[in-house]
């Protein structure tokens, strides 16, 4: 059974300010509503740089070089996570997060991870990553996510990094129920119109939930049907089985019986060739001596012929 996909979101950016938002929600210098506070402490730096500051001066100072354009894509934020499945069958956060950032290394290159981290303190562990996106001495976030076969493709690359976890590719063509990055960002800072929507996408997400664990009880019924009936047809099967055991002991004890038989008339057979035999060889040596008796008597004829008759 498949231990659910892995989940990859980005976000680009363009310049420092909404990259300098996105980090204060990640590195929680700004509220943030849904996190608890007390295990915010919890969350963890796991690649790169962990200070703010630093963080957009190194995305300025590597791509300063490169920019050609003024709405160049100088950063790519990307959220990574698991799917429900992962979580429900003891999903481990450590492991997921070794998988996730060994694919932003083979795909960024570890120059180009600028930082990454854990949060904790949320319902559910997550992963957030800021890279450069150069590639081949550009920058080219198209590269990577330039529509949607771009972006399918970067799912592909990524199965063998999570195969050891037990996951898997997530679907293709479903319909994403998803929030854009820069929504989720809005909300966390008091948006009201941002929380609104993410409302209502909980609410979607709830019923779809709902939907699905229904549709799953109709396909276990279905199943469980399906099961009952199998199992008549598996106890018919086994009836018929000892029938034919049965049927098959007759035949093998009719054929002892005809081997016995067959073996008495062949002994029968020896017997009478043997007698047949015997028989023949007794006229054989009874036609001899009647010849003997015959030619005796011949010569005694003869003799008294010749006696009495000169």
């Amino acid at each position: 059974m498949a231990n659910g996909c892995p989940i990859f979101r980005y976000a680009k950016h363009k310049a420092g300010s909404s990259l300098a938002s996105a980090l204060g929600h990640h590195l929680r210098l700004i509220p943030t509503h849904n996190a608890d506070p007390e295990r915010t402490p919890e969350n963890q730096i796991l690649y790169g740089l962990d200070d703010r500051k630093r963080i957009l001066e190194a995305v300025k100072k590597t791509t300063e070089p490169l920019v050609k354009r003024k709405d160049a894509n100088r950063a790519v934020e990307l959220f990574l996570g698991a799917s429900d499945e992962f979580w429900e069958n003891g999903g481990d956060w450590a492991a997921l997060g070794k998988a996730h950032l060994a694919y932003l290394k083979a795909q960024f290159g570890e120059k180009n991870i600028i930082g990454m981290g854990v949060h904790l303190d949320e319902t559910t562990p997550h992963f957030w990553a800021i890279v450069t996106p150069i590639h081949d001495g550009k920058l080219r976030s198209n590269h990577w996510f330039d529509g949607p076969k771009k972006c399918r493709e970067f799912v592909d690359k990524a199965v063998p990094f999570f195969e050891h976890l037990g996951m898997v590719r997530s679907r293709e063509n479903v319909k994403a129920n998803h929030i854009e990055i820069a929504t989720w960002h809005q909300a966390q800072s008091g948006n009201k119109a941002a929380q609104r929507r993410l409302e209502r996408e909980h609410k979607k997400r709830l019923a779809d939930a709902e939907s699905r664990v229904l549709a799953a009880e109709m396909r276990a019924e279905k199943a469980e049907k399906n099961a009952e009936k199998l199992q008549i047809e598996l106890n018919a099967l086994r009836v018929r089985r000892l029938m034919i055991s049965e049927e098959l002991e007759e035949a093998n004890a009719k054929i002892q019986l005809q081997k016995t038989e067959k073996e008495t008339l062949e002994k029968e057979r020896d017997s009478l060739m043997k007698e047949q035999q015997r028989v023949h060889d007794l006229m054989a040596s009874l036609d001899i001596e009647t010849r003997q008796r015959v030619a005796a008597n011949a010569d005694k004829f003869q003799a008294a012929r010749k006696k009495f008759m000169p």
